[in-house]
């Protein structure tokens, strides 16, 4: 507030009633800004002992593949994150899955059991180790690659972070559509969009466009890939827990099959995730 008087008055001149009332109005936004006006830093902080539900749907149709001209697939997943054991750098926790799935075309795709698997993670959210490789969402997911816990499903930044920083992680999933059977590596490109209260508002886009070569049945085959996600997560920066990210999906992968000629497969889709719910481990 001193400094605000000196601009405004030369120098010993007694301030005026409307010099004063402007300078305490400066003074008193300035003590209510939030704190972290000047960057925020997001962390990941579950606690041990608690388990986090997560509820996710994910919705596709699938165009282009001959004798399914319309192909829809609905997905549900209730996921339980136990927390066992956290510092300020990583956490460890015991993910259990119930997966239910509605598909419209032939062979319906694999999905995990319902099981556990013990998987560890940074507290920017960096995959660091997973005890069962099984446990797997195989190719229906793609570039979303829910294998694993959803309290990490956004990377964080280093460090603190402004309104309309960017920041970006590079990461790999199984393809969709073939299976899971051949990996892309995609980057992951996340923005603060805003913040309000104590939640941080983050936009999350995927973007792959390349050309991948494929085993067709012991012959390569090359596919003009295009997938694209655009998103938005929402973080509890007091708590440290990704509360709800939603997404939409759009992928195109062209490739001349064997015997077929050329074909072009496009799925468009969305995906929701939402933290349902937290409770102590052993209760009831």
């Amino acid at each position: 507030m001193t400094d605000c008087l000196r601009k405004v008055c030369p120098a010993g001149a007694v301030p005026g009633v409307a010099a004063l009332a402007g300078c305490m109005a400066v003074a008193s936004l300035a003590a209510a800004a939030p704190a972290w006006a000047q960057g925020v830093t997001l962390r990941l902080q579950p606690e041990v002992g608690q388990v986090y539900e997560y509820s996710l749907s994910i919705e596709s149709v699938m165009n282009g593949v001959p004798g399914f001209p319309d192909a829809p697939m609905q997905i549900s997943v209730s996921e339980l994150s136990e927390v066992t054991a956290a510092d300020e750098n990583e956490f460890e926790a015991t993910v259990t899955y119930e997966v239910a799935m509605d598909a419209a075309f032939g062979a319906e795709p694999e999905v995990p059991e319902a099981g556990a698997q013990s998987v560890r993670y940074s507290t920017r959210g960096e995959f660091l180790d997973r005890t069962d490789e099984s446990v797997e969402f195989g190719g229906l997911v793609g570039m979303d690659g829910l294998a694993g816990s959803q309290l990490a499903a956004v990377i964080l930044p280093a460090g603190a972070v402004s309104v309309g920083d960017t920041w970006a992680d590079s990461t790999s999933a199984p393809l969709p559509v073939v299976g899971g059977a051949e990996e892309i590596e995609f980057v992951r490109t996340f923005t603060l969009e805003a913040v309000e209260g104590d939640v941080a508002v983050i936009a999350v886009r995927s973007e792959f466009n390349e050309n991948v070569v494929i085993d067709a049945g012991g012959m390569p085959m090359t596919m003009a890939v295009q997938l694209a996600s655009d998103g938005t997560a929402r973080f509890d920066v007091a708590r440290g827990l990704l509360l709800q990210m939603d997404a939409v999906t759009s992928n195109q992968m062209d490739m001349t099959v064997p015997g077929m000629g050329p074909l072009t497969v496009q799925v468009e889709g969305s995906m929701s995730v939402l933290l349902s719910g937290t409770s102590e481990a052993g209760g009831n």
